[in-house]
Parts: structure tokens; sequence; C-alpha cells
């Protein structure tokens, strides 16, 4: 699949297109993806030059709590969802860590018979700044 924009519908797009693939090929992208995230995003995510540089710029620690949020959500083809906002120079500029702020409901719910269940979603917010 060819890249798709980091923007809502770029994101479900991509989304689909991964959810809809043979099993075999579906497993290997979600390995691709647990071996390095950052990798396979920026292999089917086209970023503009502001977003790779505030990607660039994120911690360690928020990349890998995004990838671990998007990963989980990905391996049980759960909703993922991006979701932006547009702020503008004249408003409060809103704390650092409000800027980008992956949100997981995931929950596994493990059985006494070794079962499980998967449920939940992902959303990520981006606040962008005018």
């Amino acid at each position: 699949m060819e890249k798709q924009p980091f923007t809502p519908a770029g994101v479900l797009a991509l989304q689909q297109w991964l959810y809809q693939l043979p099993q075999l090929q579906f497993d290997e992208e979600i390995l691709s993806m647990q071996t390095n995230f950052e990798t396979w995003s920026l292999a089917h995510l086209e970023l503009t030059v502001k977003q790779l540089a505030f990607f660039n710029k994120l911690s360690e620690t928020a990349k890998n709590d995004l990838a671990c949020k998007v990963q989980l959500g990905a391996a049980y083809k759960k909703s993922i969802t991006l979701i932006q906002y547009q702020q503008k120079s004249s408003d409060p500029v809103p704390p650092d860590d409000k800027l980008f702020e992956p949100k997981s409901s995931i929950t596994v719910t493990s059985h006494n018979d070794g079962t499980y269940n998967v449920n939940g979603e992902v959303e990520i917010e981006v606040t962008y700044i005018n």
C-alpha cells in the first residue's frame, strides 16, 4: 500500500488495509510493527515536514507509549482513531503533554481456562498550534 497522510482519513485507510490483509501477511505486518514501530510507521504514513519534526522531538517514553497502544490495538484489530485539533495562535498554549496524547481503553480480560478477551479502542489526539 502506498503511504497514507497522517490525517484521520489516512489513518483510517491504513487501518482498513491492514485489517483486510490475509492472516499471514497481517501477522508479518504486526511483527514488523512490533520490531520497529517507528520504521513501520514512517514506511506507511506520509508526514508533513512539521509533523515529522514534531515526531522526531517526541521523547522515547512518548514514542514507546504510542507504540504499545497502537501495536496492541492493531494486533487485535481494534479501532485506532486519529483526532486532530487546530489551535489558533491567540489561544493559550496547552501544556506540552497535551499536544500529543494517545489514549487507550483497551483491556485484556483473562479467564481461568487460559482464554482471554481483548476489548476497547485507541485514540490519538494531536493539537496543532497555528
